[in-house]
């Protein structure tokens, strides 16, 4: 069974619900890439079997979160402070892309091929796509 990744469902996990189609197209192509690299990843005994599903799709949800944040930031203007008076707007620290990823590989690992488990997670889904 393949894997779900509802757009709609990755935005709100990045806080960005109500967007419209603003980074959609962006979050739909990051999704299929993900969705690839992870059908040839994971036992195919966890994506046949449908109680597991939504664990797994939640993982790479949380993944692919993780990694549009990451793009975000790295855009003009992102991390930009305006004080105006008393009035200080900053963005958010984005501290939760990390937190994200550690919980989507935490949410993947025991339905991984022993031999796909990278030595250190934190090196595929790192935001360099931009």
């Amino acid at each position: 069974m393949p894997i779900s990744l509802p757009t709609d469902r990755i935005l709100e996990r990045c806080g960005l619900a109500g967007t419209g189609t603003t980074y959609s197209t962006r979050v739909s192509s990051l999704a299929g890439e993900f969705a690839s690299a992870f059908n040839a990843m994971l036992l195919s005994s966890a994506l046949e079997d449908e109680s597991l599903t939504w664990a797994i799709s939640q993982g790479v949800i949380d993944l692919i979160a993780a990694d549009f944040v990451e793009i975000l930031r790295r855009e003009p203007g992102a991390t930009d402070i305006i004080t105006i008076g008393d009035l200080r707007m900053e963005p958010s620290p984005y501290s939760t892309a990390e937190q994200m990823r550690q919980r989507g590989w935490a949410r993947l690992m025991p339905f991984m091929k022993r031999d796909m488990i990278p030595e250190d997670p934190r090196v595929f889904g790192t935001g360099d796509r931009g």
